[in-house]
């Protein structure tokens, strides 16, 4: 390996060139690893393919859908929140027109009546409620479908960077188990 980076002395640099000159398998062999010396000079790292450039742009993707649905949500609920209000209260004033109306009925009529617009009351509330809580269940389900694709995408990316790290391992394992071959074979001592 001092002989292929010029980093012995002239007397071993030329007992090896003589050698060299007389051995064509270490000739054959020095080349390769002048090749792959050469080979690894001129590596650069790969550029990113399109899907890793991709991946912040989904993950702020999913991030302004969460919040657009979040807000939309939220929205919704305090329009349904205010509507829900605004019905309670012509409900009342209904109640009260009708318990003046009613007042010279007898009492079972009013109490009937109460029941009744109670009744319906607790049936619209109720209707209300299932409402939101189906809303808020959608709402919720997209969420974790962002989240599990999100993750999807992130363990994806994982997967990729350690193959890529195996590989690299592997090669430089070989690679230095080549330099070494080279090094203590007996032809070049």
């Amino acid at each position: 390996m001092s002989f292929l980076y010029g980093e012995t002395t002239e007397q071993t640099k030329s007992s090896l060139q003589a050698h060299l000159d007389t051995c064509p398998e270490c000739r054959d062999g020095m080349e390769t690893w002048r090749g792959a010396s050469q080979h690894l000079d001129a590596w650069t790292l790969p550029k990113r393919r399109r899907a890793h450039r991709m991946a912040p742009i989904v993950k702020f993707a999913a991030a302004a859908a969460i919040v657009v649905l979040a807000t939309v949500a939220g929205a919704h609920v305090w329009s349904l929140n205010r509507q829900v209000a605004e019905l309670r209260t012509d409900l009342q004033r209904e109640v009260l027109n009708r318990h003046t109306a009613v007042a010279q009925v007898s009492e079972q009529a009013v109490q009937s009546a109460t029941a009744e617009t109670q009744s319906l009351m607790a049936d619209f509330v109720g209707a209300l409620d299932e409402k939101r809580v189906e809303e808020q269940s959608a709402v919720l389900a997209t969420l974790q479908q962002l989240q599990t694709k999100q993750a999807q995408d992130h363990a994806g990316l994982r997967k990729e960077l350690e193959t890529v790290a195996v590989l690299t391992e592997a090669g430089l394992r070989y690679a230095h188990n080549e330099i070494a071959n080279i090094a203590y074979s007996p032809e070049t001592k």
